[in-house]
């Protein structure tokens, strides 16, 4: 398995910066592949797959981290099956709520960021790599 590699990854959150808790808290996970061939990508514990497991650092306007409170999946050791194919030129976007899976409190602000940065990929040579896939802070006022 390589660390290092040819292959990488744009990776963003966004949102609304102002959001209803009632309306649940919407944020937007955009990856987008920096590579000429389609690769294989897996997307377990990235927000592509939704908030199954503690994926976020997410600290309140006085830095104390929030708690999840959402599923945690055990899973084997991925196959094939489990892989997505990329192309180069199709970004992948996934829209999910924050609201059912961390503790967050209206009339908190909020700074969130991806916990879990590498990524496993499959290159058009069946070489596995794990790709950095760093996010932007994400700020967020919660009403």
């Amino acid at each position: 398995m390589n660390r290092i590699s040819h292959i990488s990854l744009a990776c963003a959150l966004t949102a609304e910066s102002t959001q209803a808790i009632n309306d649940g808290i919407w944020v937007t996970f955009k990856l987008r592949l920096k590579h000429d061939c389609p690769v294989k990508l897996l997307p377990w514990q990235t927000p592509l797959e939704g908030i199954l497991g503690d994926l976020f650092f997410i600290k309140d306007e006085k830095g104390s981290p929030i708690s999840y409170k959402g599923p945690s999946l055990k899973r084997r050791e991925p196959d094939i099956t489990d892989f997505l194919e990329v192309d180069p030129d199709q970004p992948l976007i996934n829209n999910f709520d924050l609201a059912p899976s961390y503790a967050l409190e209206r009339g908190k602000n909020y700074s969130i960021t991806m916990k879990y940065s590498l990524i496993n990929i499959i290159d058009e040579n069946n070489r596995q790599h794990f790709v950095s896939c760093h996010t932007n802070q994400l700020e967020l006022n919660i009403r």
